[in-house]
């Protein structure tokens, strides 16, 4: 997460940049390149590529310890006798699950980096400024923002993960039980195909819990009063279905290759232990 900071931090601006305010409107990033060199530009220089990132580090073990752990819960306990069934469902409650504990991380996230900075603006100092800012505003409510939206997007993004990534490696390793270069390249093909399905799917659904988590923010102006169909509406008159894919190129360069790595490390993990019980 921290190598990938700065591609991240530049897909939150393109993807949300519409909605801000002041300069930033004005002088709009029109790609990964010039992202980089307007972010550049900002008070904060080269460390400010990385803003943001305390809270998404933090984010980071709980959501995929519980998501993983929950998965595995949930697929060993539900009576479901077609298995990609039931990798999809246990993948969405294993989401929605994780969801619910990480989000307030994820709102302040978000907030942090996806606004730009300028010395004549007002802006969040930092993450302990964001979260005393959004808890006065709106108390827990504030920093649960856009969780319903959330858990509409990452539920089937989970699902379609988990059920894309364990459906090919059924299909393409049936019945192997070694470790060799060739089925550790197979796994790493199942999980970047899992990240391109997932990633593409529901990016839309990311671009709307994104806006709804800055609707109203320092940088951002207020628009949807925290409606789901009022923003959905708002992007579709911006141009289709174009204005909801804002930052999907720099996410799939940088998330893909992140899904098939997390897959594969929780595999090699499992493996390990299993030789210990």
């Amino acid at each position: 997460k921290t190598a990938t900071a700065p591609m991240e931090r530049v897909k939150l601006v393109l993807q949300n940049q519409h909605l801000s305010v002041g300069h930033a409107k004005e002088v709009p990033v029109r790609n990964l390149l010039h992202g980089m060199t307007m972010l550049l530009q900002e008070p904060m220089g080269f460390a400010g590529l990385w803003r943001g990132n305390f809270s998404n580090v933090m984010r980071v073990v709980p959501t995929y310890g519980a998501r993983f752990w929950l998965f595995t819960y949930f697929d060993s306990r539900l009576v479901v006798a077609q298995n990609d069934t039931r990798h999809f469902i246990s993948g969405g409650l294993a989401g929605v699950g994780a969801l619910l504990l990480t989000h307030p991380l994820d709102t302040v996230r978000t907030r942090l980096a996806a606004a730009r900075i300028f010395a004549d603006e007002l802006s969040y100092r930092g993450f302990m400024d964001c979260v005393r800012q959004t808890w006065h505003r709106g108390g827990v409510a504030g920093l649960y923002v856009g969780c319903l939206a959330s858990m509409l997007e990452i539920a089937p993004y989970t699902a379609i993960a988990f059920t894309s990534y364990e459906g090919l490696k059924q299909r393409l390793l049936p019945g192997t039980t070694t470790q060799s270069s060739s089925i550790w390249c197979r796994r790493v093909f199942a999980g970047l195909c899992s990240g391109v399905a997932a990633t593409t799917f529901c990016y839309p659904l990311d671009t709307v819990r994104r806006q709804l988590m800055l609707d109203g923010a320092l940088g951002f102006d207020s628009r949807y009063k925290g409606s789901i169909w009022q923003c959905c509406r708002y992007l579709w008159s911006q141009g289709g279905i174009l204005p909801f894919y804002r930052g999907w190129t720099v996410t799939l360069m940088k998330s893909v290759p992140s899904v098939s790595i997390t897959f594969l490390t929780k595999d090699m993990l499992l493996s390990e232990l299993g030789r210990f019980t």
